[in-house]
């Protein structure tokens, strides 16, 4: 694929996916609204005006198979990841080996459906103008209680200076603290490095906090390196477990139900 450019800038996002989720195995290929997720989230990306190269990332021959039809690029990584950083990190350093180059990363968890080409557009854009900022998260509002209470929702515990994450848990955080507070938010899988953030995480040891929470960026803030985050106020829902398919499809029907 012949590597493009945006205003000189150089935009990867990379969809790590693979097939042996402990909580929804084979959850790549589930279907939304009659595609398969990883078609739905590579499609998204391709949607941005900003990338110049989408990639898929995984070990697993049976994702490959199902997005052939689509203008990405498919890396196949390791089996011995835990972490979706690491397996972008193998896929950037595999296509630096191809001769690409990136100003930015982009790494948009397979299972975030509701992520669209316009969002992502909206973060690259923010980077680019922050390139002091080597991580940058999406973080939206808790919408209710129950996305509170919910261990497969990443509460954000929002630090008051420099958009600077202090926490990130899966446990109940403040619990009158959902809807318009500005203290607390829940991460949306679409993670922006730049290259040398990127290859710092890789470069570190899993902390004990990230292994506790499963949360990539707890191995940043384990080592006191600054996890910055952007506000959006777009429904996203994550596809964790069979039964949040149907939340994600009503969301993506634009059915505006209480509660999601």
């Amino acid at each position: 694929m012949e590597q493009t450019t945006i205003s000189g800038k150089r935009v990867l996002i990379v969809i790590p996916a693979r097939m042996g989720s402990s909580r929804f195995p084979g959850k790549p290929l589930a279907k939304i609204l009659g595609k398969t997720m990883i078609e739905t989230v590579a499609s998204n990306a391709l949607e941005s005006k900003l990338a110049s190269m989408v990639c898929v990332a995984t070990c697993d021959e049976e994702i490959a198979k199902a997005v052939e039809g689509l203008a990405v690029e498919v890396i196949m990584t390791s089996e011995s990841h835990t972490r979706a950083s690491d397996r972008t990190f193998e896929a950037v350093e595999s296509l630096k080996r191809q001769g690409y180059t990136f100003d930015l990363v982009i790494m948009l968890q397979g299972d975030e459906p509701c992520i669209e080409g316009q969002l992502l557009d909206m973060q690259i854009d923010f980077c680019l103008h922050n390139h002091d900022m080597g991580v940058v998260n999406l973080v939206s509002p808790l919408g209710s209680r129950e996305e509170a209470s919910n261990p497969n929702t990443i509460k954000v515990v929002l630090g008051q200076k420099n958009q600077s994450v202090v926490y990130m848990t899966r446990s109940l955080v403040a619990a009158s603290s959902f809807g318009d507070s500005d203290i607390l938010g829940k991460q949306v899988c679409s993670i922006a490095f730049s290259p040398s953030a990127l290859s710092n995480f890789a470069s570190l040891e899993e902390s004990k906090l990230e292994i506790a929470e499963s949360i990539d960026m707890l191995r940043f803030i384990a080592n006191s390196i600054p996890v910055n985050f952007v506000m959006v106020t777009d429904r996203t829902h994550p596809v964790d477990v069979p039964s949040d398919v149907p939340i994600v499809e009503r969301i993506l029907m634009k059915m505006n139900e209480p509660g999601l």
